[in-house]
Formats: structure tokens, C-alpha cells, sequence
């Protein structure tokens, strides 16, 4: 939450219903951030290509930044450097951001 950005961003976080506390600290953080977090909250662990799939599904956003497990970011301004990146190549498609390199996604029907 110390993301430091000209533009409003929400965090779509979906717990795998691993035993390491996971769930309970992602609804004590939405309950603080209700209006930044989105939690998507399986009955059972859908394995861990499933849960990225229906996580990158949930993102509504144009661009998504990936921090996952136990990661975290130390750069404050990291959401705002990598759209301000981006935004010399941007198209209409929506944007992936990971370290170092963007990825432009196409929707096919």
C-alpha cells in the first residue's frame, strides 16, 4: 500500500487456501483498504496455474503488475515509473508488467 502514483490502482489478491495466515491478513488489509483491494477467496485450492489464471481474469485494469507469494517491491514509485514506461509504447490492448520488460496482451473471442 505504499505505492506512491498519479492514477488510482487496486490490488486483486486471490488466496490458494494455504495454511501461512494468507486469507486472514488479505481481509484484515481489505478491511483497512476497501477501496484498493479485491479479494478472490477459492472453498479450495484450484492449483497453481488455475489460480493465476482466474486471478488475471478478475483484473479489470489496463495494465496488471505481478507480485506474487512472498514478494514485495521496494521502489515506492515502481507502479508509476513502469506506466510511465509503458505508456511511450501503448496501444488499446492491456498491458502486463513485469520487471524489465512489458508484455502487450491480445483478447482473441
Amino acid at each position: 500500500m505504499m505505492q506512491k502514483t498519479d492514477f488510482p490502482y487496486e490490488l486483486v489478491i486471490s488466496d490458494d487456501c494455504s495454511p501461512d495466515r494468507t486469507r486472514e491478513i488479505a481481509l484484515e488489509l481489505q478491511r483497512r483498504y476497501p477501496d484498493r483491494i479485491r479479494l478472490l477467496l477459492p472453498e479450495t485450492n484450484l492449483g497453481m496455474m488455475p489460480n493465476f489464471v482466474q486471478t488475471l481474469r478478475a483484473c479489470t485494469g489496463d495494465y496488471i503488475a505481478l507480485l506474487e507469494g512472498d514478494d514485495y517491491w521496494i521502489d515506492a514509485r515502481k507502479l508509476q515509473k513502469q506506466r510511465t514506461c509503458s505508456t511511450t509504447t501503448r496501444n488499446s490492448r492491456p498491458v502486463l508488467l513485469v520487471p524489465n520488460c512489458f508484455i502487450q496482451m491480445t483478447r482473441t473471442s
